[in-house]
């Protein structure tokens, strides 16, 4: 009679479980705050509150989903958010001097063209890095 021996399987959950626990307590923190303060402030979970919240985080959403291809596609260029600074921060010093509503399109574009040649420049040292590391 040959017996069959069960073959050793993988334990596919080897890690998830830890990183399910860890992700879903997460969550549940995240939970338990927005419960908490809509008590603490009938206003929070309002229409306008919610808006205005995804004002803010949406130049940092849209670069998010920028920054994410960069990665995949293997082009690992950190330097966003310190252009999104770097614009910023000049807009707002271009701003200061201005007068007229003619002026603040021109101040807008001045702040964009400084922020694309950063970008470049950030994406050229970038290039020339990976071609040295590559031994070319």
């Amino acid at each position: 009679m040959s017996e069959r021996a069960n073959p050793v399987r993988p334990k596919l959950t080897h890690g998830a479980l830890p990183f399910a626990k860890q992700q879903l307590g997460i969550v549940m923190a995240l939970l338990l705050l927005l419960i908490v303060s809509s008590f603490l402030s009938p206003r929070f979970l309002s229409l306008p509150n919610l808006l205005n919240v995804l004002r803010q985080v949406a130049i940092v959403g849209i670069l998010a989903i920028g920054q994410t291809f960069v990665i995949l596609t293997a082009g690992i260029d950190l330097s966003v958010g310190a252009i999104l600074g770097l614009c910023v921060v000049l807009f707002a010093d271009i701003l200061q001097a201005l007068t007229h509503d003619a002026q603040l399109l021109a101040a807008e574009q001045h702040a964009l063209d400084r922020g694309e040649r950063s970008s470049d420049v950030s994406a050229l040292r970038a290039q020339v890095g990976q071609e040295e590391t590559r031994g070319g």
